[in-house]
């Protein structure tokens, strides 16, 4: 994931970074991302993060994507076919199919 920051009163340009997920959990109602040892905008220094993600502002992720699906089918449907099976999980479960098909919750 890349990160850029640009100073909200004294502009000084735009800053860059990047951070691998090194770790991904849901709970409480939340996706929980940690990336360890980011490079920080500030040479030589290193710093661990963690994004925390509602599922309110994931459901506008995915709202936004499903909009822009819509306007760039060829562009969206390459970058989502290859995760196809876990987004009709999500479906399934999202839309209660789940408990027609007998799949055991855990």
């Amino acid at each position: 994931m890349d990160i850029s920051r640009r100073a909200s009163k004294n502009d000084h340009g735009s800053r860059k970074t990047h951070a691998q997920f090194d770790k991904l959990s849901v709970r409480k109602n939340q996706i929980k991302i940690e990336s360890k040892e980011v490079e920080n905008f500030s040479p030589g220094t290193k710093h661990n993060y963690v994004f925390t993600l509602s599922f309110d502002e994931f459901n506008n992720l995915i709202r936004t994507v499903a909009e822009e699906a819509l306007k760039q089918p060829s562009v969206i449907e390459d970058a989502i076919s290859p995760i196809l099976k876990e987004l009709m999980i999500l479906q399934t479960v999202g839309s209660g199919s789940y408990k027609a098909s007998n799949i055991p919750e855990t």
